[in-house]
């Protein structure tokens, strides 16, 4: 075996609606697989041994809902949220989200892949293995592509899961002409994005999308296979 985790004081497991506890296991792994969970009595022999008296194991961790392609920052704005300011309100003024998507149009598949590995490095070393990562910050077909790529070809060992968010918010070029983004969304968008993505989501709340053309575009999603 490549690496023996001897000894290890607790192993956490999922059972049915809990957590099942397991003490004092040896695991052992071979290849990135493991190949062995028994008691730490006659263990094979391995290449490195760990002494995990002092820790305990359990499953990666899962993170279902996070936007980690994007270009620029929103620092200031982060700054008036804390202060207090209601997100809605700085949406309605054409930050939030639409500050996002100017500055990241900008930007080049290889950027972006790059920059959603550099965020998503941190999360695999505080143990989160699975990572849902969501689009959104295009608002138009070439770029929301370009946002499930880059998620896609980010090389990080973990397992990632692409959800295409194309209605996230109206862009500006479309303020006013609500139907014509629904239509481009699922006319335009969806075909060049559902290859690259697992899911659909759609930001249903007061200056994003209404009930209705949330429906509309989420069955427009299902048929594609989303």
């Amino acid at each position: 075996m490549d690496l023996l985790l001897n000894n290890v004081a607790a192993v956490y497991l999922p059972h049915e609606d809990h957590l099942m506890r397991l003490r004092n296991l040896s695991i052992g792994i071979q290849s990135g697989k493991i190949v062995y969970m028994d008691d730490s009595k006659d263990v094979p022999p391995a290449k490195k041994v760990i002494d995990a008296q002092n820790f305990i194991c359990l499953p990666a961790l899962i993170d279902p809902h996070t936007h980690s392609v994007w270009g620029g920052s929103r620092a200031k704005e982060f700054a008036r949220r804390l202060a207090g300011e209601n997100y809605t309100k700085i949406l309605e003024e054409g930050g939030g989200i639409l500050s996002t998507v100017t500055q990241t149009r900008n930007q080049s598949l290889t950027r972006l892949s790059q920059g959603c590995r550099y965020r998503l490095r941190p999360m695999l070393q505080n143990g989160v293995g699975t990572v849902e990562v969501k689009s959104g910050y295009g608002l138009n077909p070439a770029t929301e592509q370009r946002l499930l790529m880059a998620a896609r070809t980010a090389a990080t060992p973990q397992q990632i899961t692409t959800t295409f968010l194309g209605a996230h918010t109206i862009p500006k070029e479309y303020r006013g002409r609500r139907d014509q983004y629904v239509r481009q969304i699922i006319e335009e968008q969806l075909p060049v994005c559902a290859p690259y993505a697992d899911s659909i989501d759609v930001y249903c709340d007061r200056g994003a999308f209404t009930l209705d053309e949330s429906i509309e575009i989420l069955k427009a999603g299902k048929s594609a296979g989303l």
